[in-house]
């Protein structure tokens, strides 16, 4: 068997799904989950009314690897473990005394295992599934089996009733999946008109190697998590806690352990590796949908815990950048700190209620008066460089120095951005020192020497970088998220609530766009 080059590997999964899908209609999604967890090496829970492929799904995917053996059982609630894991072996119990089950044949010989209806399973058998799922081992008799089992799919047309004692068994299903009718109208038609095969012919290179898995799996582990991703993954955390709490909610239907997280991580760091990328990003968190919930009625609300934490650093630049734009020189003016003289308004010269003259400490061919607003200047650190930008103002007979929270682009021949850098009682412009003109008196300089002219306000050239940058930001998630979504595990349905999500977030950064533009024209 071939060594696969990782740059293939996206398109040879595609490949299997589109094998594997092939005379069943609206299932490649699931297909596809299936071989995540394949790879992967965790569980898959279908959950749908009768007739909707479930079964056809768990045996197309035991032709993902070569020489599978699969294993299919049907449960009721007088199944045995005998049926699932094997008779007991009478021959050794009778010459060796040893209780040993013959598993030939049986579940933990298998790579591929569904269990069809499987919360009519007794307490024996969901007992010994617990480690089978878990830990991959089965417990026959005296002896540990390490199990080859490589998938093993679970079915239903319903959840585990509560007070059953099941909790334990549904938490080890990892991926949980929606199997519905065809919706499709032409895709129905499609599958009246044709025969659905029972077996597939796929290609033996799409087929995975033991050898190759193996090598998977090491690649898999060494995926990077980004601290984005983290930090995405704890909003997630307190999005559920607070909907664990809200009224009338039972805490655990929105319960996540600490294994199940850990397992999560798995998943993703799997996504990303046959995505054919080095580090998980923020289409593998919405595999999310698929794993956070716990009854039928929490899909919805996990969705947008799991949506909300992806724009969240969105969301809280606009809530911040909207508290600026509303803000009005009115509320300073009444503010008992604004009314009280600064001690920097007490030593330096005051201009116009704000600026204080920039003397410079060098000899200058062309001198040119330098205004620089005290506010600003508090601000400034004595370590770390400020972007500023300077501008001249005839008003003021002079230049304006003010610091900006980002470059201000689109300015040329009417400003220019500068190195700032706070001294003492002076302002490091672009490395040059330049000394805070110093006031004689109090009293000149807060009565006297202040005379009421033009004050100019460039607070929009802040508002429209910060917007542009949120715009920005925005922009990137939705191509990654919505436009450009590569991620072979998502699916339209997937992307579809993001989408409207994304839509209202957009109306909320359209019209700020269109405020500070406003507030721009009219000089607010």
């Amino acid at each position: 068997m071939r060594q696969t080059k990782s740059q293939d590997i996206q398109k040879r999964i595609k490949q299997t799904v589109k094998a594997l899908s092939a005379g069943i209609w609206e299932k490649d999604r699931l297909i596809a989950m299936g071989i995540l967890c394949c790879v992967s090496g965790e569980s898959l829970f279908l959950l749908g009314p009768l007739g909707t492929g479930k079964s056809l799904i768990a045996r197309r995917l035991k032709e993902v690897f070569g020489d599978s053996r699969a294993f299919e059982y049907l449960m009721s609630r007088f199944s045995t473990p005998d049926e699932i894991f094997g008779p007991v072996s009478i021959r050794k119990l009778r010459e060796e005394d040893c209780y040993e089950r013959c598993t030939d044949g049986y579940l933990p010989s298998a790579d591929i295992v569904f269990l069809d209806e499987i919360w009519k399973a007794g307490p024996a058998i969901q007992n010994a599934l617990l480690t089978v799922l878990n830990e991959k081992i089965f417990q026959n008799g005296a002896v540990t089996m390490k199990l080859p089992l490589k998938l093993l799919i679970a079915a239903s047309n319903e959840l585990p009733k509560e007070d059953e004692g099941l909790e334990a068994l549904w938490d080890r299903f990892l991926i949980r999946c929606v199997s519905d009718c065809i919706e499709n109208e032409a895709a129905f038609y499609k599958m009246l008109r044709q025969d659905t095969p029972a077996t597939v012919e796929m290609n033996p290179s799409l087929r995975i190697s033991a050898a190759e898995l193996e090598t998977w799996n090491r690649a898999i582990t060494g995926i990077e998590l980004p601290d984005n991703i983290l930090k995405t993954i704890t909003r997630i955390r307190l999005e559920l806690k607070a909907l664990s709490k809200a009224e009338n909610t039972d805490p655990l239907d929105f319960y996540v352990s600490d294994r199940r997280w850990k397992k999560t991580v798995r998943i993703l760091r799997t996504s990303a590796f046959l995505n054919n990328r080095s580090s998980v990003d923020q289409t593998d968190l919405l595999l999310l949908f698929h794993i956070l919930w716990n009854k039928t009625e929490c899909m919805g609300p996990v969705a947008t815990a799991v949506i909300k934490s992806l724009f969240a650093e969105i969301q809280s630049g606009m809530e911040e950048l909207t508290r600026k734009t509303e803000y009005t020189p009115d509320e300073e003016k009444q503010s008992p700190e604004a009314q009280a003289p600064s001690k920097a308004e007490s030593t330096f010269k005051v201009y116009n209620y704000f600026y204080v003259k920039l003397l410079p400490s060098f000899p200058t061919a062309q001198p040119c008066d330098i205004y620089f607003v005290l506010n600003d200047y508090s601000q400034l650190s004595l370590s770390k460089p400020s972007t500023g930008i300077r501008y001249r103002d005839d008003r003021m007979g002079g230049d304006i120095v003010r610091t900006l929270s980002a470059p201000v682009s689109g300015l040329q021949g009417q400003a220019a951005t500068v190195s700032l850098l706070r001294g003492q009682d002076s302002v490091l412009i672009n490395g040059k020192e330049y000394f805070l003109e110093k006031s004689s008196s109090i009293g000149s300089s807060i009565n006297s020497l202040i005379n009421r002219q033009y004050i100019p306000d460039i607070s929009h050239l802040h508002l429209e970088e910060e917007v542009h940058s949120i715009r920005k930001s925005f922009d990137s998630l939705k191509s990654l998220l919505i436009d450009s979504n590569g991620n072979i595990f998502i699916s339209g349905q997937d992307i579809r609530p993001v989408k409207k999500y994304a839509q209202t977030v957009e109306r909320t950064i359209n019209a700020l766009e269109v405020k500070i533009e406003s507030m721009q024209t009219n000089g607010v």
